[in-house]
């Protein structure tokens, strides 16, 4: 019962009956309402629409898409692009917040959270900042605003986003995203500071007992932040480099063997050309962050990274008799990355902490990566409004995002359509191609079989 409910059908009934709980800002007596608008719209990001343009086109086009929508959406009345736009408008971006931590807490119920327990008991949070729109000419009260060297001014959304990883696993579980924007009024822009500061206070008041490591790019690495993130309970793993921080490295730097420890390890890849990738970890505790704020310390960790390959080399004696040897060359520069952490450093837990601060990049990778360029068209404006229409837009796509995460973590059978598919690009594709070609139904788990097992299932009917 568990499993089913981290299905697609279990998470859209849970979604729904999040969005039942949020105020509808006109009152009781409405002809579509405000939960209705939220699964409409979540609907076209669901099924990877380009556009709100194409998804109301193809629901105008045919009642049977319609009818499709409110099977696999639990959708009463779906309303035009128009008036839905004009009912998701005024909604506070924070009322979106809640269906967010639902999901999450049933991750938890479902023992599925645990997958990512990180040294048996934390949870590892990527942050990073991302821009989603930009514009020159159309802009609403929330936009950011660069003013340009011609003249003219650039209109822009960004947030912060974070979401939960693990070395070793490739799916990743966004929360609600911070909104980088200006308020009503305000002459200077918000930033990622400010948004940081507003999202460790609501991430710990909605979570008040999960034992989080936030793990960040070496901006973090100040001491305000790391001040904030001990206010807030949050362990930290942050990047630091050189530049940045020349106190720091001379510092480590000078400590003695005894007390900067080194580990060494060799891993080999390939079959025809082999390559030896090497790594060596240097790491101490309790070295001043920097000389402004030497009272406060951390614990510092450094990789050196180095690509060498094999190379066969052959030679002949004066009788002509072949002698093959190995040589292994250097490929490239050596790659060096370095973290500072309150987490004590020692022979144990050192090359997991490298490895969890390397996966600071599944937030780009892993997420802005595959919103912009698999399917879910995140930098397109789909509308933007006067208030909060492209804020609000921006989260319901990451909420289907979320949604698809979780599908592929824990449901059965979503795992084998897209292995059936090969692809997610292939099976979002047969998705939208079974949308439109077919009246549904039936349910999520249906559909997905259906696409899986065409010769097996005969329960949709055709248009």
């Amino acid at each position: 019962m568990k499993r089913k409910k981290l299905s697609a059908d279990g998470l859209i009934n849970l979604i729904r009956n999040s969005f039942e709980q949020i105020s509808d800002h006109r009152g009781d007596k409405t002809t579509y309402s405000l939960r209705d608008s939220l699964l409409t719209s979540f609907a076209a990001f669901s099924l990877k629409y380009e556009s709100f343009n194409s998804f109301f086109n193809d629901l105008d086009e045919s009642r049977d898409k319609r009818i499709s929508v409110e099977h696999l959406y639990q959708v009463k009345s779906v309303p035009s692009s128009t008036r839905l736009k004009e009912i998701i408008d005024p909604v506070a971006t924070n009322d979106l917040r809640p269906v967010f931590n639902d999901i999450l807490r049933e991750l938890q119920r479902g023992k599925e959270l645990e997958k990512f327990k990180f040294l048996d008991k934390y949870y590892l949070l990527a942050l990073d900042g991302t821009q989603y729109y930009q514009s020159e000419k159309i802009c609403c009260k929330k936009c950011l605003v660069k003013n340009l060297k011609n003249g003219k001014k650039s209109y822009s959304h960004q947030m912060l986003a974070g979401c939960f990883v693990h070395p070793l696993l490739k799916q990743v579980i966004p929360i609600a995203p911070e909104p980088i924007q200006n308020s009503d009024g305000d002459t200077k822009n918000d930033c990622e500071r400010n948004a940081s500061k507003r999202l460790l206070k609501k991430i710990r008041k909605e979570h008040s007992k999960l034992p989080i490591i936030v793990i960040e790019d070496g901006l973090a690495s100040n001491a305000p932040h790391i001040l904030e993130l001990k206010e807030n309970g949050m362990s930290f793993i942050l990047g630091a480099k050189p530049g940045d921080h020349k106190y720091l490295f001379s510092w480590v730097d000078a400590l003695d063997n005894d007390q900067l420890k080194t580990l060494s390890s060799s891993s080999f890849l390939g079959k025809k050309v082999i390559r030896r990738i090497s790594q060596t970890i240097r790491y101490t505790n309790g070295v001043p962050l920097n000389d402004s704020n030497s009272d406060l310390q951390v614990n510092f960790l450094e990789l050196v990274e180095r690509v060498e390959k094999k190379v066969e080399r052959i030679e002949h004696d004066e009788s002509g008799i072949a002698t093959v040897t190995y040589d292994w060359i250097i490929e490239g520069k050596d790659t060096t990355f370095s973290w500072v952490t309150d987490i004590e450093l020692d022979e144990k837990n050192a090359l997991s902490i490298m490895q969890a601060g390397r996966k600071r990049w599944s937030i780009e990778n892993e997420t802005f990566n595959t919103l912009k360029n698999q399917g879910y068209n995140f930098e397109h404006c789909y509308g933007h409004g006067k208030d909060n229409l492209a804020t609000n837009f921006a989260l319901l796509m990451m909420l289907a995002f979320l949604v698809d995460q979780v599908q592929e973590l824990s449901c059965s059978t979503f795992q084998k359509t897209l292995v059936k598919m090969g692809t997610k690009k292939r099976l979002w594709s047969e998705i939208q191609s079974f949308f439109s070609r077919y009246r549904i139904n039936s349910c999520w788990n249906d559909l997905l079989l259906k696409i899986a097992f065409p010769e097996d299932l005969q329960k949709l009917s055709t248009s």
